[in-house]
């Protein structure tokens, strides 16, 4: 019994020890080293947490900030990220430029394939309220809120989020209802997961998962997210712009605005950027609340063609979110 004892003290201290190292590397890594985290790692981190990680603002928690709402354009999804040190947790996208411009901690709420509800309601309430409950109650609410509308593809992904989420849980007969929106609403951001457990309000347990998260991938930061197929437009009747007084064949791989949206349905994505634009303000009263817009790049040129090919969506399973790829003008 005594030798039983003995290994079950043993036991018990030697997890102890091991919890207790954890705890503690987990708050000096998140107090002193969170905003160090190399970009090729920011996937693995909880999503409030990676909000704490970025680096377009001075500290660990911002301070007197402008918080960046919407899709991957507030993400900072692009080109410029591709090309960054993977290594580092350097500038690449418009909230590194606003810091520096501005000389302003900004942070960003961005997720790519974010619908304006998403991106604009359940996104930054739920990482923000998380944040204030669990990892660092002194942040305050942003000063200024740059919410990104991006004509490519906000409408249309509206409109699949509508005929998806909301219809199944109200119906169609509800879509004028303010009190079934501000329903919807508070269901989005409920069901958002933030924390390292969905039904645990608590941020403990995070450097396990990140590490669990980063042995699983393989080191991948492969999102599941739709994939762009281009369509062939390699002729003169087909992706034709004028650009400084000549014609010129755009590539196949650009986005249009909404254009195969009804007026209806149009109307109706329209209405749901307005509503969650409005929730959104009503929860940062003293905010200032600012909308960029950004055009689609199609939209962008003076198209001279009788035709355009669309850039459409399809997720991992070939399911196509858009099948009209080719557009008369």
């Amino acid at each position: 019994m005594s030798h039983l004892k003995a290994n079950s003290l043993n036991y018990l201290l030697a997890f102890s020890s091991v919890l207790l190292t954890l705890i503690f590397l987990e708050f000096f890594l998140s107090q002193y080293f969170i905003n160090k985290t190399p970009l090729k790692l920011h996937f693995a981190l909880p999503v409030a947490l990676e909000v704490l990680s970025q680096s377009s603002k001075d500290a660990r928690v911002p301070k007197d900030y402008i918080a960046l709402a919407g899709d991957s354009y507030a993400q900072g999804k692009g080109d410029w990220l591709l090309g960054s040190n993977p290594n580092k947790n350097g500038s690449f996208h418009s909230a590194h430029l606003i810091h520096q411009y501005l000389g302003q901690d900004v942070i960003s709420f961005g997720r790519s394939g974010a619908s304006s509800t998403e991106g604009l309601v359940q996104e930054p309430l739920a990482k923000l309220n998380f944040i204030k409950r669990n990892i660092a109650k002194d942040i305050q609410d942003p000063q200024k809120i740059l919410v990104y509308f991006y004509a490519g593809n906000d409408l249309t992904d509206n409109w699949k989020e509508y005929k998806r989420d909301f219809v199944p849980l109200y119906g169609e007969n509800k879509v004028n209802d303010d009190a079934v929106w501000d329903a919807y609403f508070e269901q989005q951001i409920q069901s958002k997961k933030v924390g390292v457990i969905s039904f645990i309000d608590n941020n403990h347990g995070w450097l396990t998962y990140t590490v669990r998260k980063i042995i699983k991938s393989g080191f991948s930061t492969t999102e599941d997210q739709d994939i762009d197929i281009p369509i062939d437009a390699h002729n003169q009747a087909i992706n034709t712009a004028m650009i400084a007084g000549k014609p010129q064949v755009l590539p196949s791989d650009l986005q249009p605005p909404a254009m195969t949206l009804s007026e209806e349905q149009t109307q109706l994505a329209l209405d749901m950027f307005s509503r969650s634009l409005t929730y959104l303000k009503k929860h940062f009263k003293d905010t200032q609340v600012t909308v960029v817009y950004i055009p689609s790049v199609l939209g962008s040129y003076q198209i001279i063609s009788a035709h355009i090919a669309q850039l459409y969506s399809k997720n991992k399973n070939g399911v196509a979110g858009n099948k009209n790829n080719v557009i008369s003008g």
